[in-house]
């Protein structure tokens, strides 16, 4: 197969995507299909909608969009983002609803609660930055703030809960052995890499120092 058929059958594997994952007027996207149905997926009474789980269709729309110059591309990324960031986004915290503990549930339009954790999922960032830059400027900083336990060790834990904060970038860091013998704080090392990720990034995007350095 050339690179056109490559390309043609990505194209159709999108256009499949936005029949089959779509539920409602909404243009955000159920994560799942019922084979017998051919009807967007329902668990325990939801059409789960976790855009985390869907950053790689978000690049694939992305790189499809640069690949053909077909703008219709990008267009359907921005209007699925654009509305996704605001449905998924909680005003208290500046969290989003989606991870390992917590989705969206396209039936009720509302979300499916539990804890925010983010594990490899390695977001979008330059693309969601794109859409929404204050949202997601928010959102980064709502990350490290709801993660870390003890700046100055850099304690954190994969779970993060949906309340307040206080920014907390110029605290000292003291350095030190990695502080994961607190067990019950759950410092799982594929969260640790979520958050320099995003630390890193928001700080290629914004110029942000402070992220960057908590980062390294």
């Amino acid at each position: 197969m050339n690179s056109l058929g490559f390309i043609e059958a990505v194209e159709k594997h999108v256009e499949r995507v936005g029949e089959l994952c779509t539920h409602g007027e909404s243009p955000l996207l159920a994560d799942g299909v019922d084979l017998g149905t051919g009807e967007a997926l329902v668990w325990e009474g939801n059409i789960l909608s976790n855009l985390a789980c869907q950053q790689n269709f978000l690049r694939t729309l992305d790189a499809l969009g640069t690949l053909t110059e077909d703008g219709k591309y990008h267009e359907q990324a921005d209007e699925w983002i654009g509305c996704a960031l605001e449905k998924i986004h909680d005003a208290e915290s500046d969290l989003f609803y989606w991870g390992g503990h917590t989705s969206y549930d396209l039936l009720t339009d509302g979300p499916v609660l539990g804890n925010h954790e983010m594990k490899c999922v390695y977001p979008h960032y330059g693309y969601l930055y794109k859409v929404n830059p204050e949202r997601m400027s928010r959102f980064i900083k709502a990350v490290w703030h709801a993660h870390i336990w003890d700046w100055p060790t850099l304690l954190f834990n994969r779970h993060g809960i949906y309340e307040p904060w206080e920014e907390e970038w110029d605290t000292e860091f003291e350095g030190g052995p990695l502080p994961i013998v607190e067990n019950t704080a759950l410092s799982f090392v594929n969260t640790g890499s979520d958050l320099i990720l995003s630390g890193a990034m928001l700080h290629a995007l914004s110029g942000d120092e402070a992220p960057l350095r908590w980062a390294r």
